[in-house]
């Protein structure tokens, strides 16, 4: 009976076995990218003055203000060469880069909503980058393959879409947690780095990834099979904020705070050593203040107008082997 306890005390006291999850494609790999993300916003509540006065919140009721945006981003890394953890030469081809906003506004004197769509695209498309790492200056230089593009575009590329920031530093087991700086999550609302994109005006990249903080919470949730493969589980929660300011011309000045909160899984795979997919899901809000000076029978007077937005937001990749 004693030697029976002792086994059992042995084991509920044994250290849980601790998993290794690693990235190191194998050289000559073919991995298609594909990431997806939408937001869908909302007019919450809304407030106008004009030189100072506010206007009756009735009205405002029927005002009304819905943005919408969707990007999706599609690449093909062939991983040349391999050194441990870090691929030195790597050639992406850039397969589809499309971003799509759209808004719809009803506002105070107008006597129906006025509904815009802008789709960006990016010279970037069906270009060819090969990204080699440069040991001496620890970064990667970038330099097309074929004829290219412009080689401003080079500039703000990155070469990790791969996530591996996402990874723990050492072994774990299920249940450990680490967290990660928002900035070293592979850029999950804008991998790749800034792409190009630009509309029919002309706009470029907005400060929008380039302005975000927060941190991410991650999960190790064990390994499981999967389509006969074995992944492993990382769950994340994410907490961020953004903001971004922009000018239309002569309309007004605007500037939004965002307020972002996500949650989800990553399954890496263990086999190959690349992430296989993951999914988030989770609310944004966001609060737009718009100032615009106006004539107001002679004099300059400034119209304010604050709006709070809130909606929700998905992001998702996958990775597959070409």
């Amino acid at each position: 009976m004693k030697l029976v306890l002792a086994l059992t005390a042995l084991f509920a006291f044994a250290p849980t076995p601790a998993d290794t999850i690693a990235f190191g494609p194998k050289e000559g790999t073919k991995l298609e990218k594909r990431f997806e993300m939408r937001m869908r916003m909302e007019k919450r509540s809304m407030s106008m003055s004009v030189g100072g006065q506010d206007l009756p919140a009735e009205m405002l009721e029927d005002a009304t203000m819905d943005l919408t945006s969707d990007q999706t981003i599609v690449v093909e890394d062939e991983y040349k060469k391999i050194d441990g953890d870090r691929p030195l030469l790597l050639e992406r081809q850039f397969t589809k880069l499309a971003k799509v906003q759209e808004q719809k506004v009803l506002m105070v004197g107008m006597e129906k909503a006025q509904e815009e769509k802008k789709e960006k695209e990016s010279k970037l498309a069906d270009q060819t980058v090969r990204f080699r790492w440069n040991d001496k200056e620890s970064r990667y230089d970038k330099e097309w393959v074929g004829d290219g593009a412009d080689s401003a575009l080079l500039e703000g590329l990155e070469e990790d879409m791969d996530l591996r920031k996402l990874l723990p530093e050492k072994a774990v087991s299920v249940g450990d947690t680490w967290q990660i700086d928002l900035k070293d999550f592979g850029d999950i609302l804008g991998p790749g780095g800034k792409l190009g994109f630009v509309g029919d005006d002309k706009e470029e990249d907005s400060d929008f990834e380039d302005n975000l903080t927060g941190e991410v919470t991650c999960t190790y949730k064990g390994e499981q099979e999967l389509d006969g493969r074995k992944v492993a589980r990382i769950a994340a929660v994410c907490k961020a904020k953004t903001f971004q300011d922009g000018e239309e011309g002569e309309g007004p000045a605007m500037h939004m705070d965002f307020d972002i909160s996500l949650e989800g899984e990553f399954l890496w795979d263990v086999g190959a050593k690349h992430i296989a997919s993951y999914e988030m899901t989770g609310e944004v809000a966001a609060d737009m203040k718009l100032t615009q000076e106006i004539d107001m029978g002679g004099k300059s007077g400034e119209l304010l107008i604050k709006i709070a937005l809130g909606g929700k937001i998905e992001v998702e990749g996958e990775f597959t082997a070409k």
